[in-house]
């Protein structure tokens, strides 16, 4: 039998391997769910591992793709929109209403339904000339509990994305 030329060989070859790795691109990321209290964390075991250590929850990034992130969760009895509200989250870090919009020690904040739940997010510009990301302060309230994130960040090295990194991953949380 004779043999196939090697350009010949490549493009068989190629017309075989290709839809099997295109598929494997379209495989949606592996899931885990961690239970957190009464509510449910969907999150991305390759990218986060979540450590237990007494009343708080380190939800720590393990992976390139969230920068380092760690995320601390808290939970208190729920004292309704004065411990979890986005001017709570805002007063977390510092700041006030008054504080959104200035230049240096800019405030945001948000607030976002996410599966049922409402969300109160805040973060502030600390000021680094490098672009860094600034710490990030969220919570939500469920079953007469406060469930509040704390992603402080690493000061001026903090990656810019570290509020959507934290975003991302809160996306996740559901009763």
């Amino acid at each position: 039998m004779p043999a196939l030329p090697p350009a010949t060989a490549i493009a068989v070859l190629a017309i075989i391997l290709c839809p099997l790795l295109a598929r494997a691109d379209d495989d949606p990321p592996p899931t885990a769910t961690a239970a957190i209290g009464d509510l449910a964390l969907t999150y991305d075991p390759v990218l986060w591992r979540i450590d237990r250590t007494g009343a708080a929850t380190a939800i720590a990034c393990i992976d390139y793709d969230c920068q380092g992130a760690l995320v601390t969760l808290t939970m208190e009895p729920d004292r309704g929109m004065a411990g979890c509200s986005e001017t709570a989250m805002l007063g977390g870090l510092g700041l006030g209403l008054e504080d959104i919009g200035l230049s240096i020690g800019e405030g945001w904040s948000s607030s976002r339904i996410v599966n049922g739940l409402v969300l109160h997010q805040a973060t502030l510009d600390i000021g680094c000339r490098n672009l860094a990301g600034g710490p990030v302060l969220a919570c939500t309230r469920h079953g007469g509990q406060a469930y509040v994130f704390n992603a402080v960040g690493e000061h001026c090295r903090t990656p810019f994305d570290h509020r959507e990194i934290v975003s991302d991953l809160l996306s996740g949380l559901r009763p």
